[in-house]
């Protein structure tokens, strides 16, 4: 035996050897790795490991035992399960990626659309949150939650956060604006995208066509209301205009035309699939015709979106709901709550109803099921009631008598621990008022004996004093009526006479 261990060891067969135990320990550190190293190894990598790791010991002992008549080929069979070995290990640290189609992409600056077409083809759950970015494109991704290169595993969610487009509420630097044309504003407008800007063109002294004041100037907020006034000059030198046209123009240039020259403009909506919401759609004055100022109205049509009807969204799952608010434009909040009757992440109900017609940017509520609510144990009433009104359960105290539990301790409740509780029923839940007792009659009564009477009846006892004419010390009336059932150590209270008027209470 000591003579065929040696033998794996001599000079000749010394290369093999170093070579096998090699394979050994790469084999060994690929399993080890694949156990540990990253959080979504999939369960196939790991057997596959574990069977090179049996392999590779089998093929070691029969590589130092055999008579190595072909030693090459042996080196090559060696060598080539190492450079697997070590490929695996380079692509589940992450170094390498080998399997591209089941592992997370990097979805920054991606459409909406884009993502949403992945995770269906890949059955990948997808949770949105909406957050406000100058730098990225409006319903685009900015980051995600997965590591890119990560291993894709079965049932998986994945969060993503969309930009919102600019931020409403970021701060910017407002400098005076005095003197400044009507197209320098304008680009200002835009370029800081300012919402809330109204104008007014007054009669001055001043250049026509330039700021002559404004409401407040330094730090202000994009939604923060500026007022911005214009100078027409002394006087207007015309009583009509030549109508420009003003379709796809945004909302916000159109009144800025008609406030400068003096025209009545009134703005409705309608639905336009081609044309951008906030865009001018179409003017009932067409380009060209003649408005006199001050006078003419001139009607003009501001594209609201697309028409979007909204479908059964109960019967869609939420990758499919997402996909169909992403391709809409519009934005999506999903709540979780519990329901005994929908199954588990199915839809329970939603804010808008099938066939309703909605435009982009409208927010579309989900709530999803958690599966039915069940009932837990508790430490005590107060536990149980904070419990029921975190998840909206409704519930009715009832008090009734029980030798056997103290008062004030729970009874029992309508549920037992584990059931399920259905929606919109009530929990009863019974408190314990301890042992019932009757009260007995003590009036006239000395006060001794109606004490002692009350004691062995378990119940409490209290004095009063009255001045009355008659013996002294006897029970002229008591607090609870007898025949009465109360809680074991209530206290009741005697009315005892007394024959010294200053005794009285």
């Amino acid at each position: 035996m000591k003579k065929e261990f040696a033998d794996i060891f001599d000079k000749e067969h010394i290369g093999v050897t170093i070579v096998s135990f090699i394979l050994l320990g790469v084999s060994i550190a690929t399993f080890i790795i694949s156990l540990f190293v990253g959080n979504t190894t999939p369960i196939y990598t790991l057997l596959t490991s574990f069977l090179f790791v049996v392999f590779s010991v089998l093929f070691v002992m029969l590589a130092i035992t055999n008579k190595r008549v072909n030693k090459t080929l042996i080196y090559v069979a060696e060598g080539v399960l190492i450079v697997f070995n070590i490929i695996t290990i380079l692509n589940t640290c992450g170094v390498i990626k080998l399997d591209k189609n089941n592992t997370y992409p990097d979805f920054s600056g991606k459409s909406i659309t884009e993502v949403m077409d992945w995770a269906i083809e890949h059955h990948v759950t997808v949770d949105t949150i909406y957050e406000y970015s100058d730098m990225i494109t409006e319903y685009h991704v900015i980051a995600q939650d997965k590591k890119v290169g990560a291993s894709i595993n079965s049932n998986e969610k994945m969060k993503i956060s969309i930009s919102e487009g600019t931020d409403p509420n970021k701060e910017i630097i407002l400098p005076k604006m005095e003197s400044w044309d009507t197209e320098r504003f304008i680009k200002f407008v835009d370029d800081n995208y300012l919402s809330n800007v109204n104008v007014e063109f007054v009669s001055s002294e001043y250049l026509p066509n330039t700021v002559i004041e404004q409401s407040k100037t330094g730090t202000m907020r994009r939604s923060d209301e500026l007022k911005v006034v214009f100078s027409y000059g002394e006087e207007r030198n015309y009583d009509e205009i030549v109508l420009r046209d003003l379709t796809k123009k945004s909302q916000f240039e159109a009144d800025f035309y008609c406030k400068q020259y003096g025209i009545n403009c009134n703005f409705t909506k309608e639905f336009n699939k081609k044309i951008k919401k906030g865009k001018v759609m179409k003017q009932e004055t067409k380009a060209g015709d003649r408005v006199r100022v001050n006078s003419d109205t001139v009607t003009i049509v501001v594209s609201n979106g697309p028409e979007i009807v909204v479908p059964n969204l109960t019967n869609m799952s939420t990758n499919e709901i997402t996909a169909w608010i992403i391709k809409n434009k519009l934005k999506l909040s999903f709540v979780e709550q519990y329901d005994d009757k929908i199954a588990k992440n199915k839809v329970v109900k939603t804010n808008h109803s099938e066939g309703e017609k909605i435009a982009q940017g409208t927010i579309v509520e989900i709530i999803l099921s958690k599966g039915p609510l069940k009932m837990k144990s508790f430490k005590n009433v107060d536990e149980f009631t904070a419990w029921a009104e975190q998840y909206n359960i409704k519930y009715s105290i009832e008090h009734e008598y029980n030798d056997k539990v103290e008062v004030g301790k729970v009874i029992s409740y309508s549920y037992k621990k584990g059931e399920a509780i259905k929606n919109n029923d009530v929990i009863i839940v019974k408190i314990s008022d301890g042992k019932k007792k009757g009260v007995p009659y003590v009036v006239g009564m000395t006060k001794a004996k109606a004490t002692s009477t009350l004691k062995e009846a378990g119940l409490n006892v209290a004095y009063v004093y009255s001045y009355d004419s008659g013996e002294k010390g006897i029970v002229l009336s008591q607090s609870i009526s007898a025949g009465s059932d109360v809680t074991e150590g209530t206290t009741l209270t005697l009315n005892i006479s007394t024959d010294d008027p200053d005794e009285e209470d």
